[in-house]
């Protein structure tokens, strides 16, 4: 679309693209308190209010109203079951536990295939990547990487992570006075007192999965998972393994117990089995920087107006693409599908043009 056709056509679009979500409310007269309920979202995108792009937030919330919400019986494991049943039947290979351990390029720049953690090379005319172009660069192997790429993974900040209790308990939601799925606990109804306050309990997000999917635990039982904000570098580096066990312990209790307070329920006699995971946690398993879990954040500078705006000079290296939380549309299960889909078209795109 030219300029012109976006100023007479999608006036509404252009007046917004640029701004966060608080000053197009702003700009509209919002109560604050209207606001307030409506930024609650804010967490699921990473970024508060005032640093958020409008459209971006605006479109997540249309979504929730327009597509009704919905649990795969067997959560997420189900859909990655559905994914790998799809590649499959359309003539594909999946392996599992098969750690990418290096990314090939050959003398022109341009990926070639991988190195396995067992030592095996798979090449490939396309790769396309759900790895976080930093842990990309970190198993560079080859010609030099871009500069452009080394300094845009520089200079981009690593969204949220979280510390996640997940609890087993010895009755049923109903007998322990718990009525609703999600339900968020905040010190503030402002998205920023809420962010900068996350370690004095900010914002947290619990849930009880047996309110959508019943039989997740035994009849007389249910489930809890809490959600708690922590930022990348907020831990301290130099935990010794004490320091971490007590560090877990007692972000568990003091979560439990608040919860407990303000909901005006008692849960800690009724704990069964209990995890605690970390952003220690998630490093181990998924391998990212800082055990982040939201790619990179959204923030003013770097949303995905930006980022889909500049795509072709940021991810031009020949034959890599990519997908995933850390992508152009950012964290969530709609924007990893919707990424997959679209970098699916890319590239088959590309295959039948030779390039």
């Amino acid at each position: 679309l030219n300029p012109i056709t976006l100023m007479t056509k999608y006036g509404d679009f252009m007046r917004t693209a640029s701004h966060s979500i608080e000053e197009v409310e702003d700009a509209l007269g919002i109560p604050k308190k209207a606001k307030d309920i409506l930024n609650t979202y804010w967490g699921y995108l990473g970024v508060p209010a005032d640093d958020l792009n409008a459209l971006h937030y605006l479109s997540m919330v249309g979504g929730f109203v327009r597509v009704p919400p919905c649990m795969p019986h067997h959560r997420s494991h189900q859909l990655s079951l559905a994914l790998v049943d799809a590649i499959q039947r359309f003539g594909g290979e999946v392996r599992l536990n098969s750690e990418v351990t290096e990314f090939l390029f050959d003398e022109e720049g341009k990926a070639v295939g991988v190195t396995l953690a067992g030592g095996q090379k798979l090449t490939a005319r396309k790769i396309v990547s759900n790895i976080i172009p930093n842990n990309v660069l970190n198993r560079w192997k080859g010609s030099v990487p871009p500069a452009r790429t080394v300094k845009l993974a520089n200079a981009r900040k690593l969204g949220m992570t979280f510390v996640a209790l997940y609890l087993g308990l010895d009755r049923s939601m109903e007998e322990l006075g718990i009525n609703d799925y999600s339900t968020f606990i905040t010190l503030s109804g402002d998205s920023r007192e809420q962010f900068d306050r996350r370690a004095e309990g900010g914002i947290y997000v619990v849930n009880c999965l047996n309110k959508t999917v019943p039989d997740c635990s035994p009849e007389g039982t249910c489930m809890l998972f809490f959600t708690i904000l922590i930022m990348p570098g907020d831990m301290d580096d130099n935990m010794t393994p004490d320091q971490y066990k007590k560090f877990k312990n007692d972000y568990a209790i003091r979560y439990i117990e608040d919860y407990e307070k303000t909901l005006g329920v008692e849960i800690k006699s009724h704990i069964e089995e209990i995890v605690v995971a970390t952003p220690v946690t998630f490093a181990r398993y998924l391998g990212t920087p800082d055990g982040c879990i939201y790619g990179y954040a959204n923030e003013t500078w770097d949303n995905i107006i930006g980022r889909t705006a500049t795509k072709d000079m940021d991810y031009n290296i020949p034959n890599l693409y990519y997908c995933g939380g850390h992508y152009i549309r950012g964290d969530g299960y709609p924007s990893a599908y919707i990424t997959g889909d679209l970098t699916a078209q890319e590239v088959i795109k590309h295959l039948k043009e030779g390039k």
